[in-house]
């Protein structure tokens, strides 16, 4: 676990700094999108998650950012994989699939704000099961409120930020301003 959490901070795929995000500030950007740039960090992220999968899975679902890794996880999982082509506002799903197929939904970051809601409900409506949501990091969301959902992940953005602070990797102002962020 530790190569795959140095490997993101040194790649760049985890920024610190000030990015804007809805006119508000935010200290930390997540450039996971780049994942299949680097195989090395692609296949090691794609091996931590497939411990998580619900056994009694057989689909996987992904948003349109995260289909590298949805793509990693199928190839070793031999899972089919349902993902949202990137349409603007409109949510399509692109794959096959039959109605009432059990599904867990891969995603790269999971935080209080993540947009998730509309994708796991369109799947529903359309027939995919969704009954797991697997993060590659939880960075401390809510409740997602949606009923009979189980939410598992990887690593957890707060004991990132501790052992980053630790090794020297993260200056002490940084991680509280991150902190804050994800109380906030």
């Amino acid at each position: 676990m530790n190569s795959l959490l140095h490997g993101l901070l040194n790649a760049g795929l985890i920024q610190f700094g000030q990015f804007g995000s809805n006119g508000a500030p935010v200290p930390i950007q997540f450039r996971l999108d780049m994942l299949p740039s680097y195989p090395t960090l692609l296949r090691l992220a794609a091996d931590s998650l497939i411990p998580l999968l619900n056994p009694g899975a057989s689909h996987l679902l992904c948003g349109f950012d995260s289909v590298g890794l949805g793509t990693a996880v199928s190839l070793s999982t031999g899972h089919p994989l349902v993902y949202q082509a990137h349409s603007g506002g409109e949510i399509d799903l692109i794959g096959a699939y039959d109605i009432g197929h059990p599904a867990t939904l891969i995603t790269h970051v999971l935080a209080r704000h993540t947009p998730i809601h509309p994708l796991i409900a369109h799947a529903r409506r359309v027939g995919l099961d969704i009954r797991q949501v697997v993060t590659l990091i939880d960075a401390g969301h809510d409740s997602l409120s949606v009923p009979d959902l189980q939410v598992d992940g990887v690593l957890h953005l707060a004991a990132m930020i501790d052992q980053w602070v630790s090794n020297g990797e993260l200056p002490a102002g940084q991680a509280a301003a991150v902190k804050a962020w994800m109380a906030g």
